[in-house]
């Protein structure tokens, strides 16, 4: 497995693990850890995300935590997506 996502990350130029998967399958001890060696793998982007925690976004060698956001937005009104009423 550890070869495979090597391989798949030497051609990926934008990355968004969790790091829940990333400790279990790498041990890495932190976000930030995981998010350098995925940069280290020649990923350019990458946004470790920690389930309801921050994020760790890595880019040209900077890293941010993103801290969560409090409450949902919805971007569209409750109700059907498509009018009830047939068009005639």
């Amino acid at each position: 497995m550890r070869h495979a996502l090597r391989e798949a990350l030497e051609v990926t130029d934008i990355a968004l693990p969790s790091f829940d998967d990333e400790a279990t399958l790498w041990d890495d001890v932190d976000p930030e850890e995981a998010a350098k060696r995925i940069s280290d793998a020649g990923v350019q982007e990458i946004a470790v995300k920690s389930g309801p925690a921050a994020v760790a976004l890595f880019n040209e060698g900077t890293l941010v935590r993103v801290p969560p956001r409090r409450s949902a937005i919805f971007a569209t009104r409750p109700g059907p997506a498509i009018p009830s009423t047939p068009v005639t």
